[in-house]
């Protein structure tokens, strides 16, 4: 199974039983890669796992702070090695940055409806947390 939209390719194949593999393909440059298991979690385990992969000690991203959300039917993304600090907006396969305040923790809070204290620990944990906007 495969399915676009305007700004990447996923590509689907079950190995069998509950498991499958997702091919996530951005640009001839960017191609991710995930095994996928079809199976409940709690949101509250969810989470949990999310918040702990930005942990310095085993951490997955101990240097990062991502966030992905569909908005009113718009993708935005948001990365910390993108500077100034800004979500970003896709409309239309075009990029729009979206600059941010004096508490980015919070403005990304309320755009990817993360608590606030989350997103502060994970900017937190980062080897050179962001400082505060002027």
């Amino acid at each position: 199974m495969t399915a676009q939209c305007s700004l990447t390719t996923y590509t689907l194949m079950p190995y069998g039983g509950n498991r499958y593999h997702l091919r996530r393909v951005a640009s001839q440059f960017v191609v991710h890669s995930f095994q996928l298991v079809d199976r409940p979690v709690a949101e509250s385990d969810y989470r949990e796992i999310a918040v702990n992969d930005y942990q310095p000690d085993g951490g997955l991203l101990p240097d990062a702070v991502l966030a992905h959300r569909v908005v009113d039917e718009q993708f935005w993304r948001f990365h910390s090695e993108v500077q100034p600090l800004c979500p970003q907006q896709f409309i239309d396969g075009e990029r729009r940055d979206h600059l941010m305040g004096a508490d980015p923790a919070a403005e990304l809070a309320v755009k990817f409806g993360i608590g606030r204290a989350v997103v502060a620990a994970a900017f937190a944990a980062m080897p050179s947390p962001p400082s505060p906007m002027p």
